[in-house]
């Protein structure tokens, strides 16, 4: 019960994400982001190349055991997890671009997830089942229909859209929150499953998904902070519709749940850091 509770907020938060987003995004500004051909490149290149290599680098040459190996490797294929944008929602600049991040990623997710479930099933034989109609719906009705749906609000009913992502924002915390303690709940039961070399499996991804998007970031000390929570987060909901297809008859719920907290609390350093950063970057443009 509490672990279909736990998919179901996981899995539903999207479309209030998005939808808060869009609500709250200019058009034009997230377009022109967009269009941006390095940041597109950049990003791809960790999203879509650099974490997955990265991710199963390390569960291979660790003895990390063989279902927490494939929800590590699952989890590292699927990019961009929408609610990263909650990080940055305050700071226009910053939020239109990872808007940009996160829809590209997305968009580019019909190629990246289906190319790496081939590769996957090919040289490790994991069984991996996921059509590309069912992922191309998936990402449809839950990332971008809100999505669009909130920038046309925001473009001709602008007197709605402020007062509705407020709300929506409010909705999103309690259910953001909700989803951690049913987590917490279905994953304490399992954490005798996240052995040490998972826990340092878990450490060293994170960690190195945070180097490769601050050196993707280049110069731009937004897009560093972007790329390396992205990076970091991967997209748990799209991950847990693959497992749901590929191993139905397996129960791997509450692993997922123990590794979701284990990998949420690897993500709080570079948070920590990441924070600072931007305190001091808005520090020092108030003293010029």
């Amino acid at each position: 019960m509490l672990r279909t509770i736990a998919e179901l907020l996981v899995g539903n938060l999207i479309e209030i994400v998005m939808l808060s987003a869009g609500l709250r995004v200019q058009p034009e500004r997230l377009l022109a982001e967009i269009r941006r051909p390095a940041l597109a490149i950049r990003e791809l290149l960790v999203l879509g190349l650099g974490v997955p290599l990265l991710t199963l680098l390390v569960v291979l040459l660790l003895p990390v055991p063989p279902r927490a190996r494939v929800v590590a490797v699952l989890f590292g294929i699927c990019p961009a997890a929408p609610v990263v944008l909650q990080s940055f929602h305050k700071r226009e600049t910053a939020a239109s671009k990872a808007l940009a991040v996160v829809v590209i990623a997305l968009a580019a997710s019909v190629f990246i997830v289906p190319s790496w479930i081939w590769a996957l099933n090919r040289f490790f034989a994991l069984g991996i089942r996921l059509s590309p109609e069912t992922l191309f719906s998936l990402l449809a009705l839950k990332v971008f229909v809100p999505l669009f749906l909130g920038m046309a609000v925001h473009r001709f009913v602008p007197r709605v859209a402020e007062p509705l992502g407020r709300v929506l924002t409010v909705v999103m915390i309690v259910g953001l929150l909700l989803a951690l303690v049913v987590l917490a709940a279905v994953g304490a039961g399992t954490l005798r499953l996240v052995t040490l070399p998972v826990i340092v499996a878990v450490v060293l991804v994170a960690t190195g998904c945070a180097i490769l998007g601050e050196i993707a970031g280049g110069s731009d000390p937004e897009l560093r902070e972007i790329l390396g929570r992205t990076a970091m987060m991967g997209n748990p909901a799209l991950a847990l519709a693959i497992i749901a297809a590929s191993y139905p008859s397996l129960d791997i719920g509450g692993l997922v749940a123990a590794y979701l907290i284990c990998r949420g609390v690897s993500t709080l350093p570079y948070s920590l850091f990441a924070w600072r950063q931007s305190v001091r970057r808005q520090g020092s443009v108030h003293s010029t």
